[in-house]
């Protein structure tokens, strides 16, 4: 989601991170390449993929790519990962190179995790294949990420628990949809640092840093594992960085989406990767709700 989120609203994001993923409109709606290509990276067709970017770029449906090209991209892939392939990963690193500097991408693929959200301080084992999919590999995937982004940042400290608010995720949902149609939660969080209490987000003061939880990380799956021990919260305390987790939700059918993913085969529209796609819909609500207030 992080990859179709940044291509797609490339105007207004500066950058992204993206562990363990696939290339802007991998699945093309369907299902059996989203196991196939995006998750193996069986017959997967980059070339096709920057080709289908170009073509929703032209019509609009998109922002123009070329606000992708001073981007900063931060990509891991753990060695060991079976669940999408580092394959995949590699795959999305060309992907990027098309239409981003090179100097401004970033990869790490050689550290020897599985599928998991890599951390220096919490989590299973780094090698371990299993929830909360957090794994304590001995290096800090969120700090690498942000600070790539960013740029210089000051060191992490410890985040302030009142500091994590709940909001509603219902109200921010498009027209025509609910939350079980679209397969998220009525409820998603925002980490507010000290520093962006009592400032206005649009005044350039502070960011936002969207972070979408992975399949089988939902709270339901969870409970707030991700959204406080993912590692993000710690760097935006010290840094004045907003960081929202919006929440997906399982749902077994109409839509089936019985892992809690967010949408990235076109489970709810086959809009799913495009600016008008609902799930990005909402996101995008959220972030322009939290920088007008």
């Amino acid at each position: 989601m992080a990859v179709h989120s940044h291509v797609a609203s490339s105007r207004e994001t500066m950058g992204s991170a993206t562990f363990a993923g696939g290339p802007f409109y991998c699945a093309q709606g369907s299902l059996s390449n989203a196991f196939t290509q995006c998750m193996y990276g069986l017959m997967l067709n980059v070339n096709n993929l920057i080709s289908l970017t170009k073509s929703f770029s032209t019509k609009k449906e998109i922002d123009d790519v070329a606000n992708l090209t001073d981007a900063r991209v931060y990509l891991y892939s753990g060695s060991k990962d079976s669940v999408v392939y580092p394959a995949v990963m590699k795959a999305l690193d060309t992907y990027f190179q098309s239409f981003t500097d090179s100097k401004n991408i970033k990869t790490n693929f050689n550290t020897g995790s599985e599928h998991c959200q890599p951390t220096d301080n919490f989590g299973n084992s780094c090698a371990y294949k299993g929830s909360p999919y957090i794994n304590n590999c001995g290096m800090d995937g969120a700090g690498e990420a942000l600070q790539w982004i960013y740029g210089t940042l000051k060191p992490k400290v410890t985040p302030v628990k009142s500091n994590m608010l709940s909001i509603s995720q219902s109200k921010f949902i498009p027209s025509g949809y609910t939350t079980s149609s679209l397969s998220v939660s009525s409820t998603a969080y925002v980490y507010v640092p000290t520093g962006c209490k009592s400032t206005k987000l649009g005044d350039g003061k502070c960011r936002v840093h969207i972070a979408f939880h992975g399949c089988l990380q939902t709270t339901a799956d969870i409970g707030d594992k991700y959204y406080t021990n993912a590692g993000y919260n710690e760097w935006a305390e010290a840094n004045n960085i907003v960081v929202l987790y919006p929440q997906a939700a399982k749902s077994s059918f109409m839509p089936s989406n019985p892992n809690g993913c967010w949408d990235w085969w076109g489970y709810v529209s086959s809009n799913y990767a495009l600016k008008d796609g609902p799930q990005m819909q909402m996101v995008r609500n959220m972030v322009h709700s939290l920088i007008d207030k």
